[in-house]
């Protein structure tokens, strides 16, 4: 058609790009090795060879989408709570105080590990020149893991809701209590994560097997 001008149609429009404030639910996890800076340079080779090679292979197995770690410290985030649940009790379970000794360390340098759940933000680090997951649910779970007890978990109480809700989880979660985190972050209602106990049904399937006893609860993945 001649409409008498140069007419043309509008081109379509572009895609627009990702809003970068935009937040998406993952499950987080902070741990460190308490007393680790009181190692000299022949711990710390026995340490990076020995301990965070075991540690480096459990997280591959459970293939966070971030990772980050700056000398004992370790920093991820998972798609759901169920894969960050299962990535602690393999990391507890793998650094123990006896797994340490073999290593000719310290046994008490068994972690603490802290978990919660929430939105975060996908972020560029100008700095490291990395894309990174950053928000409160992050800062949160730093704070909560230098009061976790060594060789245990801490999960907030977003991530035990989580737990409670999913029919497939890997973990239970028990209340610990009001603690005190770190730097003033405030008192949280926290809660001791540890692998699934049996069930009433399946221990007295157990019983009911014969010449079987009762099977232990589930170890960690």
């Amino acid at each position: 058609m001649n409409l008498g001008c140069g007419w043309r149609r509008p081109a379509a429009p572009a895609p627009s790009a990702p809003d970068p404030l935009r937040r998406r639910w993952m499950g987080v996890l902070f741990g460190d090795l308490p007393r680790f800076s009181t190692l000299d340079d022949d711990g710390l080779g026995r340490f990076y060879r020995g301990p965070l090679a075991e540690m480096g292979r459990v997280v591959d197995h459970h293939a966070p989408r971030y990772r980050n770690a700056w000398g004992d410290a370790v920093q991820l985030a998972f798609d759901s709570s169920r894969q960050a649940a299962a990535c602690a009790l393999g990391l507890r379970q793998t650094v123990t105080a006896q797994s340490l000794t073999a290593a000719g360390l310290p046994p008490a340098l068994v972690p603490r590990l802290a978990l919660d759940h929430g939105p975060v933000l996908a972020v560029a680090d100008a700095v490291q020149r990395a894309h990174k997951f950053a928000g409160r649910v992050m800062t949160r779970a730093a704070r909560i893991e230098p009061v976790t007890p060594p060789g245990q978990i801490y999960a907030t109480e977003a991530f035990a809701c989580e737990v409670a809700l999913d029919p497939g989880a890997v973990c239970d979660c028990d209340y610990a209590g009001r603690v005190p985190t770190a730097k003033d972050f405030g008192v949280l209602p926290l809660y001791a994560v540890h692998p699934p106990r049996l069930s009433s049904a399946e221990i007295e399937a157990a019983l009911r097997a014969p010449d079987a006893a009762p099977p232990a609860a589930g170890a960690a993945p």
